[in-house]
C-alpha cells in the first residue's frame, strides 16, 4: 500500500479530543493536534514554544505569601507580595527596591504619610535635661559643616560661620514670651537666621532645616544643650507611622496624670496678641453626658470650646474629640478640619470627665527621622515594603477585586475595609477607609 504524507501548515485549532480523531471531515481537524506539549498555538496558524519561568526573588524570610495584581494601565502593572503583616512590590519582572531618585529630602514642615521614604543629610542633634531636643539637618548628599550650639552672653540669638563651623549661640536669660511663641530661641527663628547666611565656603545654608520636639517648643531652653552629636553622613528612612505637621500643639493636663494633646493650625493674629492668656481651643467640663464642640466669643476672637461628657469617659476619647473638632470646618482662617488629637496611656485608659487643671502650648513641626516611633532606617537597594494588618493565616480570604486608578480596595470579614494608594513606584500607603460623612442608604 502506498504511503501518504499530509502537509500541515496550521495548528491554531490546538488539541482535539480522541472522540473526533477520525473526523477528517471537520474543518478544524485540518489545523489541530492530538497532543501539543510545551507549546501554544498562534492565531496566525503556527505554534510557539511555551515560555518558561525564572527565579526573581525569595519572599520575605522565605515565608508563605500570596500575590495580588495591581493594574493602573496596560503599561503600569504590579504584583503585590502579601505576607505576614507586610507587602512588597514587583514590576517589570523584578522586585521594586528603594531608589534615592524617587525619595524626598527631609523637611520638618511636611506631613509624611505611612510608607513614604525620605532622605536625611548630615545633621546635628542637641538635647537638654527634661527632654527638649533641637535638630538641624542638611539636604541628603550635600556638603555640610560642623554645627556648634552654645549659649550667648546676651539676650539675642547669634548665628554665624566661624572657622567653617556653623555656630549658633542661643539667647541667654530670655524668658518665655507670649506663651512660648516668637522668642529668639524658637526653631523657626534659628532656621531663618541660618538661611540668611546664604552660601559660605561652598556650603549652601539656604537649604538647612531646623526642627524641635514638643518639649523644646514648650520650654524654649535658655541654656546650652546638655548633650550634642553631629553626623557627617547621609541616611535614609521610611515613615512607619503617619507624621503630624501642625503649626501648634496644645497639651491639657489632669491631676491623675492624664494628658491630651491637640495639634492644630493657628491664624497670625493669635501670635500677634501678647495679651492672650488662653489657648485657641478650650477644653472644659460639660453638665450633660455628651461631647459638645462650639465656638465661644472671646476678647481677641472666638474660642473653639470642647465640652467633655460629664459621666461617660468613652465619649471623650481622643479620636472622638478630633472628629468633633474637624466637623467645625474652617473658622477665622483656622482649618479645624486639619486637627488631630492624642492622649497618653493614662488618658486612653480612663478618659477624664472633668476639666483639665492646666495647659501648655507651643510650635510643633513634624518629627525628626531618628525618632523610632515614626521612622525606621533603610538602605538604598532594600525592597520597598509597607506594613499591613493581615496575618498569614488570613491572606487567602483577602478580597482585592476592586480598583480605581491608583487606589486598590481590600475587604476581609475579620478586618476593616482598607485601601492601598500608589503615589509613586516606591511610595505606597495602606489605610483604613474612613466612612465618616458618607450618606446613609436611601430607604424610601
Amino acid at each position: 500500500m502506498a504511503k501518504t504524507n499530509f502537509f500541515y501548515n496550521a495548528f491554531n485549532a490546538g488539541e482535539i479530543s480522541e472522540l473526533i480523531s477520525d473526523r477528517n471531515d471537520v474543518s478544524k481537524f485540518q489545523s489541530a493536534c492530538r497532543i501539543m506539549e510545551n507549546a501554544f498555538p498562534l492565531v496566525e496558524g503556527g505554534a510557539q514554544k511555551q515560555p518558561g519561568t525564572y527565579y526573581v526573588n525569595d519572599t520575605k524570610g522565605d515565608q508563605k505569601a500570596v500575590f495580588l495584581p495591581f493594574t493602573f494601565s496596560t503599561i503600569q502593572t504590579y504584583n503585590l507580595e502579601f505576607g505576614n503583616q507586610y507587602t512588597r512590590f514587583y514590576m517589570n519582572d523584578g522586585q521594586i527596591i528603594i531608589d534615592p531618585s524617587e525619595t524626598v529630602d527631609y523637611d520638618p514642615n511636611y506631613s509624611y504619610f505611612k510608607g513614604m521614604y525620605v532622605k536625611l543629610g548630615p545633621y546635628g542633634t542637641y538635647r537638654w535635661t527634661g527632654g527638649a531636643q533641637l535638630n538641624i539637618s542638611f539636604p541628603y548628599g550635600s556638603t555640610s559643616a560642623p554645627i556648634s550650639v552654645t549659649l550667648n552672653s546676651s539676650n539675642a540669638l547669634s548665628v554665624a560661620v566661624v572657622g567653617g563651623t556653623l555656630t549658633i549661640k542661643l539667647a541667654n536669660g530670655i524668658t518665655m514670651g507670649h506663651q512660648g511663641l516668637g522668642t529668639d530661641n524658637s526653631a523657626d527663628l534659628i532656621q531663618e537666621a541660618i538661611i540668611a547666611l546664604g552660601v559660605v565656603g561652598g556650603v549652601d545654608f539656604t537649604k538647612v532645616r531646623v526642627s524641635a520636639n514638643a518639649a523644646y517648643n514648650t520650654t524654649l531652653p535658655v541654656t546650652a544643650p546638655d548633650t550634642s552629636a553631629f553626623s557627617s553622613t547621609s541616611s535614609m528612612y521610611q515613615c512607619i507611622q503617619a507624621v503630624p505637621n501642625y503649626a501648634a500643639s496644645g497639651s491639657y493636663y489632669w491631676a491623675n496624670g492624664a494628658v491630651l494633646t491637640i495639634y492644630y493650625s493657628v491664624p497670625s493674629w493669635w501670635q500677634q496678641t501678647p495679651q492672650l492668656t488662653g489657648p485657641p481651643i478650650m477644653v472644659v467640663a460639660n453638665t450633660e453626658d455628651y461631647l459638645l464642640t462650639k465656638m465661644v466669643p472671646g476678647p481677641y476672637g472666638s474660642y473653639l470650646t470642647v465640652q467633655l461628657a460629664d459621666t461617660t469617659g468613652a465619649k471623650n476619647m481622643d479620636s472622638i474629640i478630633a472628629l468633633s473638632i474637624q466637623s467645625v470646618g474652617e473658622i477665622d482662617n483656622v482649618p479645624y478640619w486639619n486637627v488631630s488629637a492624642s492622649g497618653n496611656t493614662t488618658y486612653d485608659n480612663a478618659p477624664p470627665t472633668t476639666a483639665p487643671v492646666s495647659f501648655t502650648w507651643g510650635n510643633s513641626v513634624g518629627v525628626f527621622p531618628t525618632d523610632t516611633n515614626y521612622w525606621k532606617p533603610v538602605n538604598i537597594g532594600d525592597p520597598v515594603e509597607i506594613v499591613t494588618p493581615y496575618l498569614a493565616a488570613d491572606l487567602m480570604a483577602v478580597d482585592a477585586g476592586t480598583q480605581s486608578a491608583d487606589v486598590l480596595f481590600f475587604a476581609h470579614n475579620q478586618y476593616p475595609m482598607m485601601k492601598l494608594t500608589r503615589y509613586s513606584h516606591i511610595n505606597w500607603e495602606l489605610v483604613v477607609i474612613d466612612f465618616t460623612g458618607t450618606m446613609d442608604i436611601n430607604k424610601t
